[in-house]
């Protein structure tokens, strides 16, 4: 074979792996969509009643949307079990409803970076790194229940996404830090055409104070403490009880409240008893 033939072999063979790769693409494509256009199973629903407070809170054709949605997600996210979980269709609704929820009003492809969602039978060991005040760095490990890894992948406890203590959710919590990440950060712009970021600054910035000084002080407060850890904490934290707590953040905290009701475009004090 000459050297001219060779490379017009070569050439051929790489059209047809472009070929191929398109092709799969296209199947990808076409089953993606297909998916999404069915009808939101009628066995997920039975189950997602049974086992998830906020999707039963949901007005009927909130809920409807939030099903289209759910299956928009589930059709571009791989989910993946960890150490020898095996993924059930019940954890792919129950997390892609509640992520689906945080942006219904604004687009579902806000989630297009995402790739994976891992999750773990139990809570998971991370690598961390601790200074000391001398500025000495040490190795160490952390437990973790959840983590949003950069903005493509998000890690869950199973045990914690379906048995949260009353105020929490890991799935919005973790969902609000992918959000966050892939926005640029919590203080970093304006972050939807309902919000003025001038509103979206002092109003955050003032309910972040106020909470560190309610856990300088050892005072009870309805966000989580965590979230005095840092501004991108304190919205995640925010965000669970937006959805958990409504009609006590609504009372306690009124500014924070109006502001992630423009933000997401949802009113959850109307919807019953969060």
């Amino acid at each position: 074979m000459t050297a001219y033939q060779l490379g017009l072999l070569l050439a051929g063979l790489a059209a047809l792996a472009v070929v191929a790769s398109s092709i799969h693409s296209w199947r990808q494509h076409r089953t993606r969509l297909a998916f999404q256009q069915q009808p939101f199973p009628p066995a997920w629903r039975n189950t997602l009643l049974q086992s998830l407070p906020l999707y039963r809170l949901l007005p009927t054709e909130l809920r409807a949307r939030v099903e289209r949605a759910a299956l928009v997600f589930i059709s571009r996210v791989d989910f993946v079990g960890c150490n020898g979980l095996a993924i059930s269709d019940a954890m792919r609704a129950a997390v892609s409803i509640q992520a689906a929820l945080l942006v219904i009003n604004r687009s579902i492809d806000l989630y297009r970076p995402l790739r994976s969602v891992l999750i773990y039978p139990d809570a998971f060991v991370v690598p961390i790194e601790v200074q000391d005040d001398a500025g000495v760095v040490t190795q160490g490990e952390d437990l973790l229940s959840g983590q949003a890894i950069d903005t493509d992948v998000i890690v869950l406890a199973w045990p914690d996404v379906i048995g949260a203590a009353y105020g929490e959710n890991l799935v919005l919590h973790e969902c609000a830090h992918f959000l966050d990440h892939a926005a640029g950060g919590t203080l970093s712009s304006r972050p939807s055409h309902r919000v003025t970021a001038s509103d979206w600054h002092d109003v955050l910035e003032a309910e972040y104070a106020r909470l560190c000084r309610a856990v300088d002080a050892g005072a009870r407060s309805l966000i989580d403490p965590y979230g005095s850890e840092d501004p991108s904490e304190f919205f995640a934290v925010a965000t669970e009880a937006f959805f958990t707590r409504a009609t006590d953040l609504a009372r306690q905290n009124a500014d924070l409240y109006a502001l992630l009701r423009n933000f997401y475009g949802l009113d959850p004090a109307d919807w019953g008893s969060t």
